[in-house]
């Protein structure tokens, strides 16, 4: 009788979202016509879903890496603030379809988060063998939980041979020599990626190491993907379309580049 109203009270719960779901769409094909409407209320419903698998992979892994604070909440001992963007999580589903499609032996590659905030996707990057996963924060708050977030992870869930976040502005660190896969969640502006490009262009033009660039491109700050776009030593690649299903859109955002040998 217990399982009964346990297994029943899940399917009122499942039953009562599906029509709430069902209600918005509704209402938004009323308010914005068809089309807009069905966009409207399935970035509604895929935000709803993000928050959820992203909550669960805190739980799954005793970590703490949910929710977005605002930048002025956060110790920052950096002139580079002005330019950087409150810290937001990358999605779960999204990381996850990413980080599985690079086609490389990750045994060969370190790689680094720029503005890696709480470590999640740190924590996605060390289940794969790479050499070293690095975050890079310069909010010690971050940070701190970053270093926490690492020691509580799942031993048998780490791959990488060395996992690690560093408190840094992110312009003055030194780009490693050996192939490197780097990511950006549109961390911050052009002031402080101009400077990283640049540092990418100079390492690669003497170590030729094989670098990967994977970039979160929001549609009104294309002016960001353009440094990349422009630099000389790096191409876009295209990954496989299944990469990019209709609904992760925070994947159709994330452009690649990798370095021209």
């Amino acid at each position: 009788m217990c399982f009964d109203n346990r297994a029943s009270a899940i399917i009122s719960s499942k039953l009562g979202r599906l029509l709430d779901d069902v209600g918005k769409l509704a209402a938004a094909v009323r308010d914005k016509g068809f089309t807009h409407g069905v966009k409207f209320a399935w970035a509604a419903i895929l935000s709803r879903l993000h928050l959820r698998v992203d909550a669960r992979f805190d739980a799954k892994y005793g970590v703490d890496t949910f929710g977005a604070i605002p930048l002025d909440n956060l110790s920052v001992a950096s002139q580079n603030k002005r330019f950087a963007e409150s810290y937001s999580p990358s999605h779960t589903l999204a990381i996850k379809r990413v980080l599985a499609r690079l086609p490389i032996d990750h045994r060969d590659f370190d790689f680094v988060d720029f503005g890696s905030g709480k470590g999640k996707v740190v924590l996605m990057a060390a289940m794969y063998p790479y050499r070293r996963v690095v975050g890079v924060e310069f909010a010690l708050e971050l940070h701190d939980t970053a270093c926490e977030n690492i020691e509580a992870f799942p031993a048998k869930e780490r791959k990488a041979k060395e996992v690690q976040s560093i408190i840094m502005d992110a312009a003055t660190f030194a780009i490693p020599p050996d192939n490197c896969v780097f990511y950006f969640y549109d961390p911050f502006g052009t002031a402080v990626l101009s400077k990283i490009v640049d540092k990418m262009a100079a390492s690669h033009e003497k170590h030729r190491q094989k670098i990967y660039v994977i970039y979160y491109e929001p549609d009104y700050k294309p002016e960001r993907v353009a440094l990349l776009d422009n630099a000389d030593f790096l191409r876009r690649w295209r990954p496989p379309r299944r990469l990019a299903p209709a609904m992760l859109p925070a994947v159709q955002n994330t452009v690649f580049f990798e370095s021209i040998s």
